[in-house]
């Protein structure tokens, strides 16, 4: 990483501000780099989670909520634009970010139709970074993707996990949060109850099928009860928008 500066302008750090409700995804098979970089990118983010190559990327990205991704290009056992693919399969709008000590021009016309928010040429440079974060900081807010809605009255902040109904904030707890993200992060997607109960409630010895379905109900009234479907063998889903 190459010297870093602070002297990016006040508005570029008000947008930049926003990423530090974001949990973020770092990916990078080079040991000592990736713990150097880490390092840099917590400064940026809630939460940051490093992962070695693109198979555990895939597997971190799947087993919680990721609102950003940072990847190395050449990695063993799944590359960067592999796990891009197969992330996009997934969710089509987190942004992405490729670093790579290359810029050739096959693998940058793959990065175009994974729709990247940017290609970072290594070495990395703090102003570069900053840059390109600041960027996609501004695409999220112009998108409006801070924000879920569920209905003309209730909105969901995806990133503070505050949930306002009739312009009131709704208290969220802590397994609603997780089940909500869940749902949200699989929107359209059929999600078994065994899922549910291994993503949500996690080696927790008192979890059972009944202790989700008051779960699901509590969350229901919370949010509307059309908006989570049910059917038998196949689990439950959040339901698209009207407008998607």
């Amino acid at each position: 990483m190459e010297g870093s500066s602070d002297s990016a302008p006040p508005v570029a750090n008000r947008r930049i501000s926003i990423l530090r409700n974001f949990d973020a995804l770092y990916v990078e098979d080079d040991a000592v780099l990736r713990d150097d970089t880490a390092d840099l990118l917590r400064g940026f983010f809630r939460d940051l989670v490093v992962a070695a190559d693109g198979e555990e990327g895939l597997r971190v990205f799947d087993s919680r909520p990721i609102h950003l991704v940072i990847a190395d290009l050449r990695m063993p056992k799944m590359n960067g634009l592999e796990m891009t693919a197969a992330i996009r399969q997934r969710d089509l709008h987190v942004p992405i970010f490729i670093t790579s000590a290359y810029a050739k021009t096959d693998e940058l016309l793959e990065a175009m139709r994974l729709n990247l928010a940017d290609y970072l040429v290594k070495p990395l440079s703090w102003a570069r970074l900053k840059e390109a974060l600041g960027r996609s900081a501004e695409r999220i807010l112009a998108e409006g993707r801070l924000f879920t809605r569920f209905d003309a009255d209730t909105t969901y902040c995806v990133t503070s996990d505050c949930l306002y109904r009739a312009g009131q904030a709704v208290h969220l707890t802590n397994r609603e949060k997780a089940l909500l993200d869940l749902l949200l992060k699989h929107r359209g997607q059929w999600l078994s109850k065994d899922r549910i109960l291994a993503q949500v409630y996690g080696d927790d010895e008192n979890a059972s099928e009944a202790g989700l379905k008051n779960l699901i109900l509590r969350l229901r009234q919370k949010i509307g009860a059309d908006h989570i479907a049910n059917m038998y063998g196949m689990g439950f889903m959040l339901r698209q928008a009207p407008h998607e």
